[in-house]
């Protein structure tokens, strides 16, 4: 799927034993490019770069007063769980394109299960 930050396609998807639906995503994101600030309410998200770093900022909600909201640098073979409901972003400021290999598991994986908190053209 396009995007203009880059592009994503669907590896496999499926349902587990116990009703949980998983999908495994690679993501391709443009230098100078960032996906929207957004969180998931019915699945959690495991992130592995496989090419560049990954600047990335996580946490309950940065417009909370006591919620932790923190920034940080994931480089080739690091890998990060993002729970649901945590606000996140990620941004790629290398001069090459982000590889990111995406885990969804949870009780729904579907692009309508994304609430966006900032409006990037391109996105709907």
């Amino acid at each position: 799927m396009l995007r203009r930050w880059g592009l994503w396609k669907v590896l496999e998807k499926g349902t587990l034993l116990n009703g949980n639906e998983f999908k495994v995503k690679l993501l391709h994101i443009k230098p100078g490019k960032s996906i929207s600030r957004q969180y998931h309410e019915h699945r959690d998200e495991y992130w592995t770069i496989l090419q560049g770093r990954a600047t990335c900022a996580m946490g309950e909600d940065e417009n909370k007063p006591g919620q932790e909201y923190v920034t940080f640098n994931m480089f080739e073979g690091d890998t990060e769980v993002v729970p649901k409901k945590f606000v996140h972003k990620i941004t790629n400021n290398e001069d090459y394109t982000l590889i990111i290999l995406e885990l969804q598991m949870g009780k729904e994986c579907n692009e309508e299960d994304i609430t966006r908190l900032e409006k990037i053209d391109g996105e709907g």
